[in-house]
């Protein structure tokens, strides 16, 4: 019956596009409405036609195919409807159907790299060979005498590193309101990146204890080691990166349906609404407006659909994912030639710290969280798929998504063969969480899933006898 009911629902949505259409005031925003639903149909393929759904598989909780981007492109498409127009803001130059048109090239070209993905990510043979890979911590318990070792080095830092951020900020600890603030304390300064790197550590011992807490399947233990992560999660939020807590809650509820209890996928679905509303309502924080909150306000006579299409409709303004697509792709290779990789020569300077050489920035011209400061001076990340573009045009869409849907089928093979395993299972989570091919997901990658196995291989024996 949940299979029957998710696959009607896709239909529904496959169909309800163009009967949609000639309902929108704007004919522009009507012409698209069918791409954007079509777009919907082939990332939510995954998780309304499969027969069983993992919200583990990456194919479900990454933001490249699944219900994460599916809730972005739904975001697209409530603003149109819901402003009559496009988030288009960087082509002033531009008239309706001009925008029209970039923003329906963009549609394209994510269809293209969510296609992609999805056949990349079903390669068998390529998969098979991508899963050995990933390092060999099956089987391997752990010594928990060097672990508290690890966790004292980890949680010393984090306190340091968190003092001497309060002192600065010099607002009461259980005030989160002061978000423009604290972002102000360390992004002035491109030499404070210490800061927020080591208040993200706290994660790494918190990891650690809610796995072990899970694999005891204890109740107190895993009530006690949750509210710690959620305080530390709280913590993280005070200095302005919404993100950061939310990704970490994120990786929570995945660890939680692998080692403890499955989760449905309407679960996740409520969660990601949930965190959109509350990453909106917290947006005044972070400006000299209260926009997000006057929002709220009105809408709480609303309907239930009105504020969701809300909600979504204020995500994309806030995110801005498609305003930073349809200027790359206006861009390319109208105004400027593509770049042919240079987006990837600069990830290696990843490794040093900016504390260290501040000026490594200034090689980050294409990077996702350069390029649109290079094209608007605009703080917006870009999308991977905007990235693959500017670099290769439409051929490194198709090519990079194939690898990159590849690269995340060989992790969940390398899950599956030890799926009850707290090493593979931490390991996997912050992989498919924190890494991506771009500056954002290598830096989150060395801030994550390096310590983490570095950990692991401290803390760990050779495989135990009754394994092997």
């Amino acid at each position: 019956m949940e299979v029957t009911i998710r696959r009607l629902l896709w239909l529904a949505l496959l169909v309800g596009g163009p009967l949609l259409a000639p309902l929108v005031n704007d004919p522009q925003v009507g012409q698209t409405v069918p791409l954007l639903t079509t777009l919907l149909c082939i990332e939510l393929f995954p998780v309304l036609w499969a027969r069983w759904v993992d919200i583990a598989a990456p194919t479900v909780a990454t933001s490249d195919v699944g219900i994460v981007a599916a809730f972005s492109t739904a975001g697209i498409l409530s603003n149109a409807i819901t402003a009559g127009t496009f988030n288009a803001p960087f082509l002033g130059g531009y008239d309706q159907d001009q925008i029209a048109s970039v923003v329906q090239m963009v549609i394209w070209a994510k269809m293209l790299g969510s296609a992609s993905y999805l056949i990349g990510f079903h390669n068998q043979r390529l998969t098979d060979r991508i899963s050995r890979w990933f390092p060999d911590v099956a089987d391997r318990p752990w010594n928990h005498a060097r672990l508290r070792i690890a966790n004292v080095v980890f949680l010393v830092l984090f306190l340091i590193t968190y003092v001497i951020f309060q002192i600065r900020l010099g607002v009461p600890l259980w005030d989160p309101t002061h978000l423009k603030e604290a972002k102000a304390v360390w992004r002035n300064d491109v030499t404070m990146s210490w800061m927020m790197r080591g208040v993200q550590l706290i994660f790494i011992p918190v990891f650690f204890a809610v796995v072990e807490a899970f694999a005891s399947r204890r109740t107190g233990r895993i009530i006690f080691f949750c509210s710690l992560f959620l305080l530390s999660a709280y913590l993280n939020f005070r200095l302005g990166q919404r993100g950061v807590p939310i990704r970490a809650l994120f990786g929570l509820m995945l660890l939680f349906h692998l080692l403890y209890r499955r989760l449905p996928i309407v679960v996740l679905a409520i969660s990601i609404l949930f965190a959109i509303e509350l990453m909106n309502y917290t947006l005044a924080w972070r400006m000299d407006e209260p926009t997000s909150t006057a929002r709220l306000a009105a809408d709480e006579d609303s309907s239930t659909t009105g504020r969701v299409a809300s909600t979504l409709s204020d995500y994309e303004t806030d995110r801005n994912r498609l305003s930073a697509l349809t200027l790359v792709f206006a861009e390319f290779p109208r105004n400027r030639d593509f770049v042919l990789g240079q987006t990837w020569i600069t990830l290696p300077l990843a490794i040093v710290p900016r504390w260290i050489w501040a000026e490594k920035t200034e090689y980050y011209k294409w990077g996702d969280s350069s390029t649109m400061a290079t094209l608007a001076q605009a703080p917006i990340p870009t999308p991977l798929v905007g990235l693959l573009y500017l670099n290769f045009s439409w051929f490194g869409i198709g090519i990079g998504m194939f690898f990159w849907g590849a690269f995340h089928g060989g992790a969940y093979k390398w899950l599956s063969r030890s799926r009850r395993d707290v090493n593979v299972v931490l390991l996997y989570t912050t992989i498919i969480l924190y890494f991506s091919p771009t500056d954002m997901g290598i830096s989150s990658f060395l801030q994550y899933v390096v310590p983490l196995w570095v950990v692991i291989r401290f803390i760990t024996n050779k495989p135990s006898l009754s394994a092997s």
